[in-house]
C-alpha cells in the first residue's frame, strides 16, 4: 500500500476520533448544568475553522480534508448547540457566534463576487483557512496568561489536548506528503498548542482535580 494513503487513512480515522476530545467536557457541563469555567472560543473556532475546510477541500478537490472536515462541522454544531443551550452567558455566548456567522457570508460574497479567477479564489481561501486553522489550534490556550496568575490550568482539558496535539502531527504529515503548505504550517501551531496545554495541565492542576486528589 502506498505510504500517502496509509497516511491519509490513518489521519481521516484518527482526525475523525479526535472530534469526540469534547464530549467529556460536555458531559461534565451537562452534569453541572452549566458551562462555567469553560471557554466558548474552542468550540466556535473549531466550527468556523471546518466550515472553511469543506470550502478549501471541494475546491482542492482533498477528499481526505473533505471527509474530516465533514465529520467535524457536524460535531462543531453540536457542541456549540449545547454550549449555548448550557452557557452562563448566553448574551456574550451568542454575540461571538453571530458575528462568526456575518465574518463567514462576507468572506462568502467576497470570493464569489469580486474574485473572479478559480487560482486567486484558492489562493485567497486557503490563506484563510490556514488562519483559521491556527486560529483553532491555539483556542484554547488563549487564557493562558490568565491560568498562570491563578495557577490553575482549569478550563483545560486533556482529551482535547490530545486532540489537538495527535491530529496536529499527522495534518503536518499529511500536508508535507501531499505538498500543500495550507495543511502544513498551521498544524505546527496544534503542535505548540498541545504541548502548552500538556505543561499547564501538568504544572497547575486545576483545583477540582486538586481538591478530588486529598
Amino acid at each position: 500500500m502506498d505510504w500517502v494513503l496509509l497516511l491519509s487513512r490513518v489521519t481521516i480515522c484518527v482526525t475523525i476520533a479526535s472530534n469526540f476530545g469534547g464530549m467529556p467536557v460536555f458531559m461534565d457541563i451537562i452534569r453541572k448544568g452549566s458551562t462555567h469555567s469553560v471557554p466558548f472560543l474552542p468550540f466556535l473556532a473549531g466550527f468556523v475553522s471546518n466550515t472553511g475546510g469543506i470550502c478549501y477541500a471541494m475546491m482542492r478537490a482533498d477528499s481526505v480534508l473533505l471527509t474530516v472536515s465533514g465529520v467535524g462541522i457536524i460535531m462543531s454544531t453540536i457542541y456549540v448547540s449545547l454550549f449555548l443551550f448550557f452557557s452562563s452567558e448566553v448574551g456574550k455566548t451568542s454575540r461571538q457566534l453571530m458575528i462568526s456567522g456575518v465574518a463567514i457570508f462576507s468572506f462568502y460574497f467576497y470570493l464569489t463576487g469580486f474574485v473572479r479567477e478559480p487560482s486567486s479564489v484558492e489562493a485567497q481561501l486557503g490563506l484563510v483557512v490556514g488562519v483559521l486553522i491556527t486560529g483553532m489550534n491555539l483556542a484554547p490556550i488563549a487564557s493562558v496568561g490568565d491560568m498562570l496568575k491563578r495557577q490553575s490550568s482549569e478550563g483545560l482539558s486533556f482529551s482535547i489536548a490530545t486532540a489537538i496535539f495527535v491530529t496536529s502531527c499527522l495534518w503536518v504529515l499529511y500536508g508535507i506528503a501531499v505538498d500543500d503548505l495550507v495543511l502544513t504550517l498551521p498544524s505546527l501551531s496544534g503542535v505548540f498548542s498541545g504541548l502548552v496545554q500538556y505543561y499547564m495541565l501538568w504544572s497547575y492542576p486545576s483545583k477540582a482535580k486538586m481538591v478530588k486528589a486529598e
